[in-house]
């Protein structure tokens, strides 16, 4: 049998930590400040506190800081710009159809026009090369009114080594015009059409 000072042991011992813990009347607890921005007002898994870009487009690849990772893609486009035989100039609506698809171009990033005189294959040559590049300075007068520098422009003729596309080959009374800019945009995590990475480009 045990004794009486065995049973009083832990009756003892239990009054003893509940004492030590007991809250006198009129205690109060100190309220900490919260000193971290715990919300994510631009939903990019980034809490504010430590959100380099607070303003995420949703569904955006993001690096650790909470910004989007960035894309740049090369773009190019030609264009073929009809003479009537034997001329080197455009009527004027033609002119201001022309010049306001430059004007375009002109405003993009990385901008350059590779212009590309060329001519039907009639007539003496001598008098065919003159021709194709009156067609190249006149359109190139053209593009510098659009809003594009020199060093975005480059002349050539056919006749030359020069970038006229496959799909442009042989000789007519045109100029063939190649532009060449920059898109940029936001990588996306996924597309509709795949679960893979893909870019999505803001135009």
């Amino acid at each position: 049998m045990k004794s009486q000072h065995t049973l009083a042991l832990p009756a003892l011992l239990a009054a003893i930590f509940l004492g030590g813990c007991a809250i006198e009347p009129g205690d109060s607890f100190e309220v900490a400040e919260q000193t971290r921005a715990l919300t994510d007002l631009d939903r990019d898994g980034v809490i504010d506190a430590r959100d380099g870009c607070t303003a995420t487009p949703g569904g955006a690849s993001i690096s650790n800081n909470g910004c989007e990772n960035a894309t740049a893609e090369k773009r190019k486009a030609s264009r073929v710009i009809m003479f009537g035989y034997d001329e080197d100039t455009l009527s004027s609506a033609e002119r201001s159809e022309w010049i306001a698809l430059m004007q375009k171009l002109a405003g993009k990033d990385g901008a350059e026009l590779v212009l590309i005189g060329d001519t039907s294959p009639e007539g003496s040559e001598a008098y065919n090369q003159a021709l194709a590049q009156r067609r190249s300075d006149f359109i190139r007068a053209m593009a510098k009114e659009a809003g594009l520098t020199d060093s975005q422009i480059k002349t050539e003729v056919y006749f030359e080594k020069n970038q006229i596309p496959n799909e442009l080959s042989g000789r007519d009374h045109r100029l063939i015009a190649v532009a060449r800019w920059q898109e940029t945009g936001v990588e996306m995590d996924w597309n509709i059409f795949s679960s893979d990475k893909a870019p999505k480009v803001k135009r």
